[in-house]
């Protein structure tokens, strides 16, 4: 990834955040995976544009205390911020 990359997570999350930089990257990946035992992303669908590309995501999980099941779906939007 692009040292100057940012990442915003999903507004409805509770205290979501917009993380900056590959340390960045790494708090979200730790503050995402810690309460989860299993976790794995499937990319459902790719949808190009011009300089863009979006990407359809559903991640699946379990809890890590709970064994609860996660799954969800996002859209994740990859591209220059200059493009």
């Amino acid at each position: 990834m692009d040292p100057e990359v940012e990442f915003h997570d999903v507004p409805e999350i509770p205290g979501s955040t917009t993380y900056r930089g590959h340390e960045g990257i790494r708090r979200w990946w730790t503050t995402i995976k810690e309460p989860l035992e299993e976790l794995r992303f499937e990319a459902e669908e790719l949808m190009e544009g011009e300089d863009k590309l979006a990407v359809l995501t559903h991640p699946v999980g379990r809890g890590r205390g709970s064994g609860a099941e996660v799954d969800w779906t996002f859209t994740t939007v990859w591209g220059s911020a200059t493009g």
